[in-house]
């Protein structure tokens, strides 16, 4: 079999996560979606990208960086409203909201590896539900190795992905 994926420029792995994971109402969606995207955002050029295993022009290609300016003196709405804002942007980005019942993760690059492909899956998991975990402030606070903490059991793949790239 001549199987390509990872080493191609064409394949990426893309993952897709229901709304209604993130809430009932749009109002709680859209709350836990904006954390979701400040997480990326936050963590994109240390750990993300090497995470993704793309390089910079393809993920500015098909999965842009959120680039999310947050002023000190932006209420809750406000934040809300600048995360909801880069759906405007079109498909190709990082973290796709243009889809009417998922949001996308366009960030990782094709895999024929199991272990990878399924650390990929478990980092999705892990950082949506943590999301939902967190408070819109402790942005500013939490540190990557935050998401992850207290985690090795239920994520091993991950873990051990991480450790492998010296991301944590």
């Amino acid at each position: 079999w001549d199987m390509k994926s990872h080493n191609t420029s064409t394949c990426g792995l893309h993952c897709h996560v229901s709304r209604l994971f993130f809430g009932e109402t749009d109002d709680e969606q859209d709350l836990h979606i904006a954390k979701l995207i400040l997480l990326i955002d936050k963590f994109w050029d240390h750990y993300i990208v090497p995470f993704s295993r793309r390089n910079i022009p393809a993920l500015d290609r098909w999965a842009a960086k959120p680039s999310i300016t947050i002023l000190d003196t932006d209420t809750e709405k406000d934040i809300i409203d600048k995360v909801k804002d880069t759906k405007y942007r079109g498909r190709y980005q990082g973290i796709n909201l243009e889809n009417q019942n998922t949001i996308e993760f366009r960030i990782f690059r094709g895999t024929l590896k199991p272990n990878t492909f399924i650390a990929t899956l478990q980092f999705v998991d892990c950082i949506c539900r943590y999301s939902k975990s967190m408070r819109l402030s402790d942005i500013y606070t939490v540190s990557w190795s935050d998401l992850f903490s207290g985690k090795d059991e239920l994520y091993p793949e991950l873990i051990y992905y991480l450790k492998s790239k010296n991301l944590i």
